[in-house]
């Protein structure tokens, strides 16, 4: 018995020793399993090539494992930077969430001279921020203010995109369903003999340059790249008709044609698009490509058409398919590119979802059932600055947003906003600003755009702002200010107060009142800085000019508020320059406008429909409700219109 000199595959495979009977054709170990034995030698260059294979295929098992465990510790180490910043903020949030006083600790006080000690030593600064509270609630004048939970307020001003939009949805829904009119009523084009290949080709090379996703880019543009120039027949894939509607749905694209001409144009590719999206719902091999697709009709179906109903169809579908590849397990097969996508569509469907059930049913279930915000977005590193930097932004705003002290805001500003009630717990305002400057002191200094974001300079400071691609935090930081603060404003308890808790509640406006005009100003600058650099009307663009209307329209509410010239000239230039990207024909003049009487009755008039007689609905309700705004401003201003 000998050893060969050179083992067999088996056993170098194995790494074991090779041992031979004399003269025999089989190795030792391989006769006992009953494997066939191949000598090294006797291999082919077929099997040199299959045995380096095989080693290759190890060596791909491996790298995808340790790319696993890398995206792993990074979940991780996102996770772990949330419960610090959670623990950090306890202090903050648990009143909220306390029911009983004897979760609160005691202090030993004395008066010496007529003077109050405090006895019990304080060792940390929760401790004394509990003190302060507690000394607040039970040792000033406002003892019995703070014994209620929450009062409830109404409100006297609306939101007129938001009631305008919820209205239209609801007048849209109650037609279809009594004239079982279908949804998918499009414009035909007269014209049949269109060459469509150049105007496909000009469309994707828009949307690769500039893709419209209002939150964060859901196709990976490289990948685009090569997927389209390999595609026989760009009628066969529902991704490059979804980004055809896309681009011929958005203001900024094929100008030169008439209004009519592109509602036919992004009929016609919405037609083929919708074919194909149906023929692939059951398709478990196509998830990433309806997902994909679904996110590309949001605009179209919104603010182009307003089927609010549809386009919450089609993202409770997405909603489902993400969540089902999540919970089988199938996301760990995809790609590291497809991972990434997947967990941008899934937050854009969650996001949309939960704000077409806003707009649509005028409240949701619970405010902390959202979902969009419970996750943490990652980076390609073929992407460009501006998508990491907004990827980066995102994720910092979803850590606060997260946190059970904005959710409960959040919640209360719907309902101030969509149904002019809300019960208001007064400690989550006097906690507002610390809340918000603690969070604003943990972004990272290219995202901090300045120490501190409420100073008396804010203002000046945001005007000087040219840097497009920082400025996110600091705008969305003072949204919110102005929403809060104008929730205040606007509201006044539904039950008659004491004098001690009317003048609590009157030095609390006059804090929202210099608050809400601070950050209105802030916000107009940012807007008319941005809308410099932009070709298009940003969808958000016209989100923040209806929130900033909003907070306007509260704040001229105030006697004693006094509106600058300045904020009156940016609001102003920024509505028409918004206006400009919106066709001249889908003006709608003041004398007919339907919005003025539905939002005094709150009721969705049949008069909401003359939307539908324009080429492009969703672009004529804006250009009314900016123009009805302006004008119910100008008056309120005590300007000419």
């Amino acid at each position: 018995m000998a050893r060969q000199r050179t083992p067999c595959v088996e056993c170098r495979k194995r790494r074991r020793k090779c041992t031979w009977h004399l003269n025999s054709i089989v190795c030792l170990r391989c006769s006992q399993r009953g494997i066939r034995c191949v000598p090294i030698d006797d291999l082919d260059s077929d099997s040199e090539d299959k045995r380096s294979e095989d080693g290759d295929q190890e060596l791909g098992q491996y790298t995808t494992e340790i790319q696993q465990l890398r995206r792993s510790v990074q979940d991780l180490e996102a996770t772990l930077r949330d419960i610090r910043y959670n623990n950090g903020n306890q202090l903050l949030s648990s009143p909220m969430t306390t029911t009983s006083n004897d979760n609160e600790p005691t202090w030993q006080l004395s008066v010496i001279n007529g003077n109050l000690r405090l006895e019990t030593p304080i060792k940390s600064m929760e401790e004394l921020y509990q003190f302060s509270q507690a000394s607040i609630r039970y040792l000033s004048p406002f003892h019995h203010l703070f014994l209620k939970k929450s009062f409830v307020f109404e409100c006297n001003t609306s939101h007129i995109l938001a009631e305008t939009l919820h209205l239209t949805a609801r007048i849209q829904m109650t037609r279809r369903s009594s004239t079982n009119a279908s949804p998918l009523r499009l414009i035909q084009s007269p014209n049949n003999h269109i060459n469509y290949g150049p105007i496909i080709d000009d469309l994707v090379n828009i949307y690769m340059r500039t893709p419209n996703c209002p939150l964060a880019p859901v196709i990976h543009i490289p990948t685009l790249r090569q997927y389209y120039n390999s595609l026989a027949d760009p009628f066969s894939s529902p991704i490059i008709m979804g980004i055809c509607v896309n681009v011929m749905s958005s203001s900024g694209s094929y100008t030169h044609l008439s209004a009519e001409e592109r509602r036919q144009l992004a009929d016609f590719f919405f037609e083929k698009c919708h074919d194909l999206l149906f023929d692939i719902f059951d398709d478990p091999t196509k998830r990433l490509d309806t997902l994909t697709t679904i996110s590309l009709l949001y605009h179209y179906l919104t603010l182009v058409r307003l089927w609010l109903s549809e386009a919450r169809r089609l993202a409770t579908i997405a909603h489902l398919i993400v969540k089902d590849i999540l919970s089988s397990g199938l996301d760990k097969e995809l790609s590291n590119v497809e991972r990434v996508m997947l967990q941008r569509q899934r937050m854009l469907s969650d996001y949309m979802l939960y704000n077409f059930t806003i707009l649509i049913d005028g409240h949701t279930k619970s405010p902390f059932e959202i979902t969009p915000f419970s996750m943490h977005l990652h980076v390609l590193d073929d992407e460009d600055e501006a998508v990491k930097s907004s990827i980066r932004t995102i994720n910092h705003v979803f850590r606060l947003c997260r946190s059970r002290y904005f959710l409960t805001i959040v919640e209360q500003i719907k309902n101030m906003s969509m149904d002019r009630k809300a019960e208001v717990n007064l400690h989550v305002f006097l906690r507002f600003e610390t809340i918000m400057r603690e969070w604003w002191a943990t972004l990272p200094d290219d995202l901090r755009v300045c120490e501190d974001p409420y100073s008396v300079d804010a203002v000046n400071f945001a005007q000087t702002l040219d840097d497009q691609q920082n400025i996110a935090a600091f705008g969305m930081m003072h949204g919110i200010t102005m929403m809060v603060h104008a929730l205040l404003l606007s509201s006044q308890p539904s039950m008659e107060t004491d004098g001690v808790t009317s003048d609590f509640l009157t030095i609390l406006r006059k804090q929202a009142l210099l608050n809400a005009t601070r950050s209105c100003d802030i916000l107009l600058a940012l807007l008319k800085n941005s809308l410099f650099y932009l070709k298009d009307a940003d969808p958000l663009s016209f989100v923040a000019l209806g929130h900033i209307m909003y907070a306007l329209s509260c704040i001229s509410n105030c006697p004693e508020a006094r509106i600058q010239q300045q904020t009156q000239a940016n609001f102003d230039q920024i509505v028409k320059q918004l206006l400009s990207h919106l066709p001249v024909d889908h003006h709608i003049p003041s004398s007919i406008s339907p919005i003025p009487s539905a939002i005094q009755t709150r009721q969705a008039s049949p008069t909401l429909a003359i939307y539908d007689r324009y080429a492009l609905p969703g672009y004529a309700l804006l250009s009314d409700v900016m123009r009805i705004s302006l004008d119910q401003l100008k008056s309120l201003f005590q300007c000419p219109p």
